[in-house]
């Protein structure tokens, strides 16, 4: 009875460990400003992306102005179940986005419907740079090109980007 018992106890506790760590996902919530000198290619403007997930939800917000362009702002809800979201953009045309986690990145798997055709890109994001820096890698999105965008975290106090040290009061 008492082999029973362990075995029982060791299955139930294998089970609790492994559901431990297929939840264990990197923290990207928090603002994160683009870096152009380090993307490739090096980009020019600006862009800020605010990340807020609650798993299985996750919204992603975007400002970004470059060139002459107006400044442009967008809020896009996804789910990371792996459930497709749909939208339709400016001119129309159908966007799907598959949202999943692929070990300790989030992948966004996207069909662009425009013309009765399909274009298919994929973005991966990764934190980098001990979780100071996120890593957004795109495929496929302007005629096959790869292009790697990498963005800093904003603010402090983040348990991966902690306030930085004080400098000596001055006074009395």
């Amino acid at each position: 009875m008492a082999g029973r018992r362990e075995t029982l106890l060791f299955i139930a506790g294998l089970l609790f460990v492994t559901q431990l760590q297929a939840q264990s996902h990197p923290d990207l919530t928090g603002s994160w400003k683009q870096n152009n000198d380090r993307c490739v290619p090096r980009q020019h403007g600006e862009a800020t992306i605010t990340i807020t997930i609650h798993d299985p939800k996750l919204t992603v917000e975007i400002d970004s102005v470059y060139g002459q362009a107006p400044r442009s702002h967008a809020v896009k809800d996804y789910n990371t179940d792996g459930k497709p979201a749909v939208m339709k953009d400016s001119e129309g045309d159908e966007i799907d986005t598959t949202v999943a986690w692929r070990d300790q990145s989030l992948v966004f798997s996207t069909d662009e419907h425009e013309d009765g055709k399909i274009k298919h890109s994929e973005e991966v994001w990764t934190l980098i740079d001990n979780g100071t820096a996120l890593e957004r890698v795109r495929k496929g999105f302007r005629a096959g090109q790869t292009q790697t965008l990498i963005y800093v975290r904003v603010g402090a106090g983040h348990a991966d980007n902690p306030s930085p040290p004080r400098g000596p009061i001055s006074g009395n």
